[in-house]
């Protein structure tokens, strides 16, 4: 499989279900700065301090109308509708502002691996499923749809950074 550079990656059409059973779609998303992080739910090391700090962003942005966080599962046979939807009540996720998205596996890691992050080699020791590396980072997508940059989502300050770059993205 090629691997697109970073700095050419794009949001890819998708379809997948959210934690209230809607379906969404990348026209639903369309317009607006995206902020995307990977998880799954079992998850204990990672993926709590990443959301934490996306709780933190979803704060910040509240009146900001055109950021919407987006979640994607990479573990859709466990975090299904139900367990997404408990996982997102404990970091307060506004439904219509925070997205916690499943669906089929195929679908999942090729919106993932073609917009987000490269997938390594099987490894036995890696804990994430798929094998996608850097799953702490956190994408900033912008209103055309392009990848701009990443973030350390285990950073403290990640929620201000983001928030900062969103700013100077809104004024090129």
């Amino acid at each position: 499989m090629d691997v697109i550079p970073e700095n050419q990656r794009r949001l890819v059409e998708f379809s997948l279900t959210d934690r209230t059973g809607r379906n969404i779609t990348r026209n639903d998303v369309a317009g607006k700065f995206l902020v995307v992080d990977f998880l799954f739910t079992s998850c204990s090391l990672t993926c709590p301090i990443v959301n934490r700090h996306m709780a933190q962003l979803q704060k910040l942005t509240a009146d900001q109308r055109d950021v919407m966080l987006v979640s994607l599962t990479v573990d859709p046979r466990d975090d299904t509708i139900p367990v997404l939807a408990k996982y997102g009540e404990q970091f307060g996720a506004d439904t219509n502002r925070w997205l916690l998205l499943t669906g089929e596996k195929t679908s999942l890691y090729r919106l993932i691996s073609n917009s987000f992050l490269a997938q390594g080699d099987p490894d036995p020791f890696n804990y994430m499923p798929g094998n996608f590396v850097h799953t702490e980072r956190i994408a900033l997508v912008d209103p055309s749809g392009r990848v701009r940059t990443y973030f350390d989502g285990l950073q403290e300050d990640v929620a201000e950074k983001i928030s900062s770059e969103i700013a100077r993205l809104r004024s090129e």
